[in-house]
Order: structure tokens, then C-alpha cells, then sequence
């Protein structure tokens, strides 16, 4: 959607006028073992709004362990946060990413700051929606909960648009089987794995009856292909936890 897009151009140039006043004063050092006098240079002598994604992609992974400081990382989170819409940054996750961010002092950024990282990620949950971003969806989703974004209203507006739009049915579906999967296995993580609050929340809005007739609904939509064939067995499973009365029945 293009009011999707626009609001996650947006979204993102809120972030470079947050953080304009953190421009490194110069080559941003790292440990000398693991950054080269050249790699720090190299980022320093290229504008951020075009920094390509493989020295981003190095930067972020190394940030504030081997290579720089918060301020530095803050300078360089729209572009981190940009490139990874779109494609594969180095060897970087969201999962990393928001471990940096956190990392950085978030708790303690004043409450505008926050504010505008929380509305970056709510923005790319929907340009995931309809397919405007290739991060994966349950990271997404664990990661605007680590942030302290309210999952609620997106997958509420998920729900919504996955009637009528394939890409979005598809992120339904992924998100539901990351519950539905998982039921009765332990929860796994550790220090910036997936949030506890993230879990809840996904549960709570996934594990229930109301998506069983969301799921057979979506199923009557887009009954072809692996999309509906991945429906089906989510009914299927469904079903059988309903019939073993395991299912909630709060509503939407």
C-alpha cells in the first residue's frame, strides 16, 4: 500500500532528524584487532544516508562490542534500520539490531526518542503487510514488543487486511504457526531473544477460537497453493485443540 510505504519513509526520516546531532566527530574507532584503520575511515567519508549495507551491516553486528560507542550507533540506526527493509545487511537479525538498540541506553532516551524508534518498527509491521519488507514477521513482532510497541492494534489490522491480501494472509499465517506450534514447548531465548511479552501477546491473540474461524475464513479466501494448504493444516490443528477444549474463547 502506498499509504504504507509513505508512512515508513516517514517513520524513518524521524529517525535521521532524531539522531542528527550524533554525528561521530570523526572515524568511529574499534578494537584494532577486529576494525582496520581503513574500515573506520571508510564509514566516516560516506554520507549515512547512502552507506552501503555491507559496511553497515559490519558496523551494527560489532557496535558498542568491538566498534564504537552508543552515540555512534544511534548516528547510524536509520540507515541500519532502512537497509534492512529491504534486503540482507551483513549478518544482522532485528533480533541484533534491537539488542543494540537496547543496548544503547533505550530505557533511558527521552520519551519523544522512543516514541519515534517504536513508530519505525510499527511502520515496518505494515510494510510487511503487503510484502514492502522482507524482514521475518515473528522477529518482527517479538522485536516491537521488546521495544514496548502495543502488538494489539497491528495484528488486530493484520487480521483485517489478510482477507483481502495474500502477503498479508501469509504473515497471519506465519504468526499463528509460530503460536500454534509452539503450544506445550518450552519457551525458548535468552538475554534479546524473543520477548516474554511478545509471546504473551501473540498467544493471547492467536491461541483461541476466534482465529480458528479467522484460519477457516482465510482458508475459503485463498484455498490454492501452499498458502492454502498451510491454512488448512492450521484449522486442522486447530480443530483438534477445540475438540480437546483447548482453545480460549475470548473474543476479538
Amino acid at each position: 500500500m502506498d499509504g504504507d510505504v509513505q508512512a515508513w519513509k516517514a517513520a524513518i526520516a524521524a529517525l535521521y532528524e532524531m539522531t542528527q546531532g550524533d554525528r561521530p566527530r570523526g572515524p568511529v574507532e574499534g578494537c584494532p584487532c577486529c576494525v582496520s584503520a581503513d574500515e573506520a575511515r571508510a564509514l566516516h567519508g560516506v554520507a549515512r544516508e547512502s552507506a552501503p549495507g555491507d559496511a553497515i551491516g559490519r558496523f551494527a553486528f560489532k557496535a558498542m562490542t568491538t566498534w564504537g560507542e552508543p552515540r555512534d550507533f544511534r548516528w547510524f540506526l536509520p540507515r541500519v534500520l532502512e537497509l534492512m527493509a529491504t534486503e540482507q545487511v551483513g549478518a544482522l537479525s532485528l533480533e541484533i539490531v534491537v539488542g543494540k538498540i537496547l543496548s544503547a541506553g533505550f530505557a533511558a532516551w527521552p520519551e519523544p526518542e522512543r516514541d519515534a524508534v517504536r513508530a519505525a518498527f510499527a511502520a515496518l509491521f505494515r510494510l510487511r503487510l503487503d510484502g514492502g519488507a522482507i524482514v521475518d514477521a515473528t522477529d518482527l513482532a517479538a522485536s516491537c514488543s521488546l521495544l514496548g510497541v502495543d502488538l494489539r492494534p497491528l495484528l488486530d489490522e493484520l487480521a483485517r487486511r489478510a482477507l483481502d491480501s495474500a502477503a498479508a494472509a501469509e504473515v497471519y499465517v506465519e504468526l499463528a504457526e509460530s503460536v500454534v506450534c509452539r503450544q506445550g514447548a518450552p519457551a525458548a531465548g535468552d538475554g534479546h531473544g524473543r520477548a516474554a511479552a511478545a509471546e504473551a501477546a501473540l498467544a493471547g491473540f492467536f491461541w483461541s477460537e476466534p482465529t480458528l474461524a479467522h484460519v477457516e475464513r482465510l482458508f475459503f479466501r485463498f484455498p490454492d497453493g501452499q498458502l492454502g494448504e498451510r491454512l488448512s493444516h492450521l484449522a486442522q490443528y486447530l480443530e483438534l485443540a477445540g475438540d480437546a477444549g483447548r482453545l480460549p474463547s475470548a473474543s476479538r
